[in-house]
Parts: structure tokens; C-alpha cells; sequence
């Protein structure tokens, strides 16, 4: 029997669900998408994962949603770009709840379970650019990291490790290129690259 992907998340995941299925070859990995666009993690809509083989792999993309609310975005109708119209950090705790949540659904699944660190967005304009945005950012993703770096079969990919960047140029030459990938603040070009190196990662 061919093992199972269990891809589950938000709107990032829906988007990488195709390119995914087609790298992983239906020879190879049967790929599943479970994917809520625009939900927090406490919308996501889980699977049964009670039949899932030790051979299988759970790869999540969960907390790009959960950095800032719904009433701190608006979306620009006539360009589709997303603006940060406001920055109201959400709490290191709110963070801690939502990981050891997850934690308590995956800890006991027989398989490999990878999440994957939240991506840079809303990087949309010079007219909202907040300060500390960034790295508030980078702050979240080191505490997921630090939180399941402990966790038997949880492995965190970095974002940066798998999307198309030059990470040897100084940080705003990065930050640069990184808005160049997003067509609306938010979400990428094209998720081909981000499939093939997110196997990489897992397989």
C-alpha cells in the first residue's frame, strides 16, 4: 500500500496541495489535503488520524492565521494585496496554549509529523510597515521550534529553508526578495519550489 501525506492547514497548504501531489508521485506518496483556507489554528477542520501507518507522514502549516486578527487586515480590492492596517501582538502564552494543544493531538501518531514554520506576510506597503513586525515574526517561529524540539517524530522545517531566497544577503536585501515572492502579502507566486524542497525535508 502506498504511504499517506496528511497535508493539513490553512490557506498556505491548500495552495502547496497540488504542486505537492504531483512531486510526490502517485507511485510514491498518496497525498491528502485538509485545508481551511483563512482559519486560526483553532478552526482547523482535523482528519481521523486514527488509522494513519507509522509509513505515513502528517505535515502541517498551521499558525500563519493566529499572528495578528482578522479586524488588523483588510484586503485591497482593486490590487487583491492584503494590508496590516494595525500591529497588536498576540501574547508569548496565547502562542504556548495553541503548542501544547497541538502537541497533546500529535504526540501519540505512530509516524513522522513535520511542521512547517509560519512564512513572512503582510509585507505589503511603506504605508504599513510596523515596527518590530519582523520580528515578531521571527520570534513565534523560534518558539515553535523550541517547544517541539523535544517532541519524539515532530520535526520543524524552517521557512527559509524552503523557499526560494538567497539567505547569504543582508536581512532587508531578504526582505525584499521575500515581497517579490508574494503576489498578495500573503501568499506565494508559485509553491513548486516550496513542494520540492519541503520532500526533501521529509523524505
Amino acid at each position: 500500500m502506498v504511504p499517506t501525506i496528511h497535508l493539513i492547514g490553512a490557506s498556505h497548504a491548500k495552495r502547496l496541495s497540488d504542486p505537492l501531489k504531483k512531486q510526490a508521485g502517485p507511485k510514491n506518496y498518496h497525498v491528502v489535503s485538509h485545508c481551511t483556507p483563512g482559519a486560526p489554528y483553532q478552526a482547523t477542520k482535523w482528519p481521523d488520524l486514527s488509522s494513519v501507518t507509522k509509513d505515513d507522514i502528517v505535515l502541517l502549516l498551521l499558525f500563519g492565521n493566529d499572528v495578528n486578527s482578522r479586524d488588523c487586515t483588510e484586503r485591497d480590492r482593486r490590487t487583491g494585496k492584503w494590508h496590516l492596517l494595525k500591529f497588536e501582538p498576540r501574547s508569548d502564552r496565547y502562542f504556548q496554549i495553541r503548542f501544547q494543544e497541538l502537541k497533546e493531538r500529535i504526540q501519540n501518531l505512530p509516524c513522522k509529523v513535520f511542521i512547517v514554520e509560519n512564512f513572512f506576510r503582510l509585507l505589503c506597503c511603506d504605508l504599513h510597515q510596523h515596527k518590530n513586525w519582523i520580528s515578531y515574526q521571527n520570534s513565534i517561529n523560534k518558539s515553535l521550534c523550541e517547544f517541539f524540539s523535544s517532541v519524539d517524530q515532530v520535526t520543524v522545517i524552517k521557512h527559509r529553508q524552503i523557499i526560494d531566497l538567497n539567505y547569504k544577503k543582508k536581512q532587508h536585501r531578504r526582505i525584499e526578495e521575500n515581497i517579490k515572492l508574494l503576489y498578495d502579502a500573503v501568499h506565494f507566486r508559485t509553491y513548486s519550489v516550496i513542494a520540492q524542497n519541503i520532500l526533501k525535508q521529509m523524505i
